[in-house]
């Protein structure tokens, strides 16, 4: 029965591996299509406050560029999270050495790009646990778990494909 317990879990880890490929996959596919070049509407924004803190550079409390004459207060009318995590995670790279080679002939406008989708994906994880526990798996018979499994992997994988979701987590809306 614990051989059986750990195969069914080591398959659903396999399963949400590949639906995060897929994932990634299908948005870095998107991401590479796509019709403007330039980011856009708030994710221009969100670029210009994660390449200052790329460049080590504070991101303002009211940033006057943003809003004038009033000026935009960052921290109250933005999340800035993800700022930070692009940024900062721009920066250990370099500051490691990292990004010799592949990040640093990118620049920063590409490696953001293409960051974005290995990030996003990971949601997948979170339909899987949410459609995991909606189902009850009203079979009629004793509820094994398996219900609970294919329900969460199947909306995984449909979240992880549907064009929605794809494009506007591959980094280029």
């Amino acid at each position: 029965m614990n051989y059986i317990k750990n195969r069914r879990t080591w398959l659903v880890v396999l399963g949400l591996v590949f639906i995060y490929a897929c994932a990634v996959f299908v948005r870095v596919q998107v991401a590479q299509k796509a019709v403007h070049k330039h980011f856009t509407t708030e994710t221009a924004l969100q670029f210009y406050y994660a390449r200052m803190v790329a460049q080590g550079q504070e991101i303002p409390e009211i940033d006057y560029k943003a809003q004038y004459p009033e000026g935009l207060k960052v921290r109250k009318s933005l999340s800035v999270f993800m700022e930070y995590l692009v940024g900062g995670s721009f920066r250990v790279l370099k500051s490691f050495g990292l990004t010799r080679g592949w990040v640093e002939d990118m620049g920063f406008e590409k490696f953001t790009r293409f960051y974005t989708p290995f990030f996003i994906s990971f949601s997948v994880i979170a339909v899987f646990l949410c459609a995991g526990m909606v189902c009850k798996g009203n079979t009629g018979r004793q509820d094994t778990g398996n219900s609970r499994v294919i329900a969460g992997l199947t909306a995984a994988l449909c979240y992880a494909v549907v064009m929605p979701a794809a494009s506007r987590g591959s980094g280029w809306e």
